[in-house]
């Protein structure tokens, strides 16, 4: 009860379920808060991201806060052309769950083992893309605690 109750507040509306808006397709990968799903809406049938948290993982107070956390910096941030878009959030009895944009071409460790080596000016536009986004972030106030080629995607399929 504790649980939705700060939920309840914190998101400012009643809980509401993912799925009476979007069809979850298969798993994309999971995480140590959640596990992410290839989702479609239902009336515009375009493909999204879901990351659901599980209510079980939400043991105490601190778990919950990270969550919340995690979602106020994903609204404060989203509208940068190089960082994903959040859509919206769900929190049912289940789960909480994100809806993001979907990012198609891949993720930067799949391109690096694909491509073997870099160039030392293919590796520098690449760190300087990567170095452009964090320093964005952190004027934002944001760190990122996970930095890792597994977490930067890809939208165009000819950049780095």
């Amino acid at each position: 009860m504790f649980i939705d109750s700060l939920f309840n507040h914190v998101f400012g509306r009643p809980m509401e379920d993912v799925r009476s808006t979007y069809v979850f397709d298969r798993e994309l990968g999971y995480g140590q808060s959640g596990i992410t799903y290839l989702v479609t809406h239902k009336e515009t049938k375009q493909q999204f991201v879901c990351k659901s948290i599980s209510r079980c993982k939400l043991i105490n107070h601190n778990d919950i806060e990270d969550v919340c956390c995690e979602v106020q910096i994903m609204y404060h941030i989203t509208g940068h052309r190089d960082i994903v878009e959040l859509k919206a959030v769900y929190d049912d009895q289940h789960s909480v769950n994100l809806t993001m944009e979907l990012c198609v071409r891949g993720e930067l460790f799949d391109r690096i083992i694909a491509k073997g080596n870099y160039s030392e000016k293919e590796a520098a536009n690449l760190c300087r893309q990567i170095m452009k986004v964090v320093i964005i972030v952190i004027q934002w106030g944001v760190m990122h605690r996970d930095l890792k080629p597994e977490n930067f995607l890809f939208l165009n399929p000819k950049r780095i």
